[in-house]
């Protein structure tokens, strides 16, 4: 690779994390998504990223050996290793080496962002849709690799064993949820008064049918009053059941994102290690 084209890409790099981190402190929607992703992390989370990472690199190894020519990325075609957004030109020199590290240290510092803008991406919504729609989407999730941050295209293949992951926790998140959706949106009735029954000696005391329908307008009238202001209530009570299995959805890319971020904090944990003791 070619110091100049090395230069470019990891300046860009560099100033896109200057610009991630800005935003950080600027953003309260950013800085709140951050916060969310990273109180989502759970122990379990390390273990399953170990999994996936394993059948990860496995399907990218069975591909390139059935397609070697599916080993290529534009990021190595033009001399890099591993991908542009860590910053791996292969360059050697003290300058070149300290990016490598740093780079890595600093998409770490961003990855809970990140993984939340792409699971929003992703998998936000991922249950309305069928089979295919769902392969689909993490088809595309994995290829996204290829296009933006130079991998090769067996290993943006095989990341879509990564997006089915992440769906999953998203999904699971979501349906473990379920029952406080369908309370949110089951929509009541006005809570009306019964009508009272009429006297069934009101021939022989006109002041008991009097009483009888004196109450029965009072109670109808009450009835007015309690559909009227159930009815103007109505869309704001439709409105508040949309908005909980929104925030519930959120809660789901959430947890999505946090297994995400630690799947890559991983990866990035073992670059960093390698980069310093090599």
């Amino acid at each position: 690779m070619t110091s100049w084209v090395a230069f470019a890409v990891v300046g860009v790099v560099m100033a896109s994390i200057a610009a991630g981190v800005a935003n950080l402190f600027g953003d309260s929607d950013l800085r709140r998504d951050y916060i969310d992703t990273v109180r989502a992390i759970r122990w379990w989370m390390v273990p399953a990223a170990v999994g996936q990472l394993a059948a990860v690199v496995g399907v990218f190894v069975v591909i390139v050996d059935v397609a070697p020519r599916l080993e290529i990325g534009w990021w190595r075609l033009l001399g890099g290793s591993g991908n542009a957004l860590l910053g791996q030109t292969g360059l050697e020199g003290v300058g070149w080496h300290a990016m490598s590290v740093a780079i890595p240290i600093g998409i770490g510092v961003l990855m809970p962002s990140l993984a939340h803008r792409e699971e929003l991406q992703f998998r936000l919504g991922s249950e309305r849709g069928g089979w295919w729609s769902r392969f689909r989407r993490q088809l595309t999730f994995g290829l996204v690799h290829c296009l933006f941050v130079g991998v090769p295209i067996a290993a943006g293949l095989a990341l879509t064993i990564s997006g089915f992951y992440y769906e999953r926790v998203y999904l699971t998140a979501l349906m473990r949820q379920q029952p406080v959706i369908d309370a949110a949106k089951h929509v009541t009735g006005p809570a009306r008064l019964p009508y009272p029954q009429a006297p069934t000696d009101a021939e022989n005391d006109p002041d008991l049918w009097d009483a009888h329908l004196t109450e029965f307008d009072r109670v109808a009238e009450e009835n007015r009053r309690r559909t009227q202001e159930w009815s103007d209530g109505l869309a704001q009570q439709i409105a508040n059941g949309y908005q909980v299995a929104e925030d519930v959805a959120g809660g789901a890319v959430a947890k999505a994102a946090a297994a995400h971020a630690v799947s890559n904090w991983i990866l990035i944990g073992l670059l960093v290690v390698l980069l310093i003791v090599v």
